[in-house]
């Protein structure tokens, strides 16, 4: 079933323009202790829209803080477990200039103040 969400996901997102078509890429599998792995390939996509989808996968729930705006490109190099996906998209989410405040459960994105 999540992979059905994916694809859905992966489906809305160029029915609504914010990425091209050939720049999503998403693959949910199971490893053998039945761990859910993930393989991502998702160019220039709008952050609300992957921090929506990142909230499904890892289970937190992402926000954006007033005002933040942007695209982010995510791919991973190997399957990966929803934690080093989490990791992931954190540093992503820094190399781009935005930081995160984390409240438990909840992570707000926000702008860097540095920029």
């Amino acid at each position: 079933m999540a992979k059905r969400i994916v694809i859905l996901i992966c489906y809305m997102l160029l029915a609504s323009g914010f990425i091209g078509k050939n720049y999503c890429y998403a693959e949910e599998t199971l490893s053998t202790n039945a761990e859910e792995l993930y393989n991502l390939d998702l160019q220039d996509v709008d952050l609300a829209v992957l921090a929506t989808t990142m909230s499904e996968w890892t289970r937190k729930k992402f926000e954006l803080d007033n005002g933040v705006k942007g695209n982010l490109t995510l791919k991973t190099q190997k399957s990966v477990t929803k934690d080093e996906l989490y990791n992931i998209f954190i540093e992503e989410l820094k190399k781009e200039g935005f930081g995160i405040i984390e409240k438990g459960q909840k992570v707000v994105i926000v702008q860097d103040k540095k920029e």
